[in-house]
C-alpha cells in the first residue's frame, strides 16, 4: 500500500476547504450496515458486502487482518462569509468516523469498532462569554 505524504494530504485538504468551504474525504459507514456485524460469525466478504472495500488493510504477524474504514468531513457555518466579521462568527462543523475491523486466520470478524464524532469549531464571538478575572486566575497554571 502506497501512503500519500501527510504534508501533501493536509495541504491539498486546507486548500479546499478554504476555497469552497467544506471538504470530505473517505466515505461514512452506514450504522444499520455496521450493526449487522457479528463477532466469531461475520465474514470478510460479507464485510465488504456491506461496508464496501476498506480505505486499508494491514496483516499482522499472528495471521490477522485488519481493514480501516476512515471519514473525515466539515463544513463551513453560513456566518463565516459575511464580509468583514466573518472570521469573528463564522466556524466550521466536522464529522469523523473511523472503523476496524479484525478478522482472524480463519476470515471470520475476531473484533469490530466504530466511533463517530462531531465538533464545532469557531471563535464565534457573538455567543461567547468574556471571563472574569477570577475564573482567569482560577486557570493560572504554576510554573
Amino acid at each position: 500500500m502506497k501512503l500519500i505524504p501527510y504534508k501533501l494530504t493536509i495541504a491539498t485538504l486546507l486548500a479546499a476547504f478554504l476555497i469552497t468551504g467544506c471538504f470530505s474525504m473517505g466515505r461514512r459507514i452506514n450504522a444499520d450496515a455496521a450493526s449487522q456485524i457479528i463477532v466469531g460469525r461475520t465474514t470478510k466478504s460479507q464485510v465488504a458486502a456491506l461496508l464496501g472495500s476498506p480505505d486499508g488493510s494491514t496483516s499482522t504477524g499472528h495471521g490477522d487482518t485488519i481493514w480501516h474504514y476512515n471519514y473525515v468531513g466539515s463544513q463551513m457555518k453560513a456566518q463565516s462569509f459575511i464580509p468583514v466579521v466573518g472570521g469573528l462568527l463564522g466556524g466550521a462543523n466536522m464529522q469523523t468516523q473511523s472503523t476496524t475491523v479484525i478478522f482472524n486466520s480463519n476470515g471470520v470478524v475476531k473484533d469490530f469498532q466504530n466511533s463517530a464524532n462531531s465538533t464545532e469549531t469557531g471563535v464565534n464571538l457573538g455567543a461567547s462569554k468574556r471571563p472574569t478575572l477570577n475564573e482567569l486566575d482560577s486557570n493560572k497554571r504554576p510554573l
